[in-house]
C-alpha cells in the first residue's frame, strides 16, 4: 500500500527531518509532499484533501507578531471533512493530552508508529480534536495585527 502524505510545518529543518522519516519508512511506500502554513499554490490545498491519506501538520505557525497552534485548528477542519490527520509538537506535552492525534517527544510510541496508527486503524473522530483546543486554548487565536 502507498501512503500519500502531506507534511506540513513551519520549521523547514524539522519538515524535511519529518519527510526523510516518512520517505524511508519500510513498512508502506510513502509519497510526502511538503510545505509551510504560508503555501499559496493554486488548488494545492484541494488538491491535497482530495488525494492525501494523512496530514501531518506541525503544531505552531509563525506570524510576524506571534505564534498560535495553527495545526490544531487545521486538523479540526481537515477531521470533520473525513480526512485523518497527525498534530505534531515539539515539546514534550503528550502525555498530558491523550490525544491519539497529536504527536511529540513525549509520546510513548515513536512518530512512525503514530503515523501508522492513524492511516491503518482509525476513522477520523472530530471528538479528537478536544483535548488539544483545551490544552493549547491560550494559542489558538490568531496573533493580533495579522
Amino acid at each position: 500500500m502507498t501512503v500519500h502524505a502531506v507534511l506540513i510545518h513551519d520549521q523547514p529543518s524539522l519538515r524535511h527531518l519529518l519527510a526523510s522519516l516518512l520517505r524511508g519508512w519500510t513498512k508502506h511506500g510513502v509519497e510526502v509532499e511538503e510545505a509551510g502554513y504560508d503555501v499559496r499554490l493554486p488548488g494545492v490545498w484541494q488538491r491535497w484533501i482530495d488525494e492525501a491519506d494523512i496530514f501531518v501538520l506541525g503544531l505552531e505557525r509563525r506570524y510576524d507578531l506571534g505564534m498560535r497552534a495553527e495545526g490544531v485548528t487545521v486538523a479540526e477542519n481537515l477531521i470533520r471533512s473525513g480526512k485523518r490527520a497527525l498534530v505534531v509538537g515539539s515539546e514534550a506535552n503528550a502525555r498530558h493530552l491523550m490525544s491519539p492525534i497529536y504527536w511529540d517527544i513525549g509520546s510513548e510510541e515513536t512518530f512512525l508508529e503514530a503515523v501508522d496508527r492513524c492511516i491503518s486503524n482509525r476513522q477520523p473522530n472530530p471528538e479528537d480534536v478536544l483535548p488539544l483546543t483545551g490544552f493549547f486554548e491560550e494559542r489558538l487565536a490568531i496573533p493580533t495585527g495579522h
